[in-house]
């Protein structure tokens, strides 16, 4: 297996002008974790990545394309170290694939075809929330909440002034999981930061597509569910769904199951009504 990947990094070909070569690397690498050559594999996947990005920048009229790819490549190859119970290895090759990702945010790409099928933002967001999830998995709260945060600042930076109300949905069940990190690091006030953000984009949400009631009933919901996390400030934002319940109540766009939510956010608000 070593010998293998000593010839395949050391011929004179790229990505891009051999597009195998490196998916060739991606292969044996994987097959290298199994067999217990790891390092050396990493090695040469690395430099030839590098070698790739050389001579995508020496053409540069589909240099976006080809990293793109490159960063593509690293996500699968960051994937199978982890999957190998690999995590700094696969950290680092994750890592590769987010600093192309963020030369390209930084490049202006004229190709039409390239700005309609990639959204270079929201997959440097992925990257992030990809490493957040890593350090997760081996139980590192608080490098997961760093990588989430920087994520969620990426991903708020491309949708939150466009305005598109299933883009904001996404963007505060992000700040969930955010949460969810913040809560095991332990970082209670962050968390709570963290949902009462992710409550008011699904209002905002909610209110600029009256005619989906889904994202209504989602606002309501985890008005209901965030309770016992939200503390004293649990009373506003039940207010605020029961608010929404009301004002949508026999207009043209009332929530399905309208008598059940009611129920939840009294049943939720309950004890602070008591108190």
């Amino acid at each position: 297996m070593t010998s293998e990947i000593e010839h395949l990094s050391s011929r004179q070909v790229v990505a891009g002008a051999d597009p195998g070569s490196v998916e060739a690397l991606l292969e044996a690498l994987r097959r290298a974790l199994v067999m217990g050559n790891a390092e050396t594999a990493q090695t040469r996947f690395v430099a030839a990545i590098e070698r790739s990005l050389l001579a995508a920048a020496a053409a540069p009229e589909d240099a976006h394309w080809r990293m793109h790819d490159l960063a593509l490549t690293c996500d699968r190859a960051g994937e199978a170290h982890l999957a190998r119970g690999r995590l700094e290895p696969g950290v680092d090759i994750l890592r590769l694939g987010l600093r192309i990702r963020e030369q390209l945010a930084r490049m202006a790409v004229a190709d039409d075809l390239f700005r309609a099928t990639v959204e270079v933002p929201i997959e440097l967001a992925a990257s992030h929330f990809a490493i957040a999830h890593a350090y997760q998995r081996g139980a590192r709260a608080a490098e997961a909440l760093d990588e989430m945060q920087a994520g969620i600042a990426a991903y708020r930076r491309e949708v939150e002034a466009g305005g598109d109300p299933y883009a904001l949905d996404t963007l505060a069940a992000h700040l969930e999981d955010a949460a969810r990190v913040a809560r095991d690091v332990p970082d209670r006030e962050g968390m709570r930061a963290l949902i009462g953000e992710s409550l008011t984009l699904r209002e905002r949400a909610a209110l600029l597509a009256p005619e989906d009631t889904d994202l209504a009933r989602a606002f309501v919901e985890a008005c209901v569910w965030r309770t016992p996390d939200l503390g004293k400030t649990s009373a506003m934002w039940l207010d605020r769904a029961r608010r929404l319940l009301v004002d949508r109540e026999g207009g043209a766009h009332s929530i399905p199951g309208s008598r059940r939510l009611h129920n939840l956010v009294d049943t939720a608000g309950a004890p602070y009504v008591s108190g």
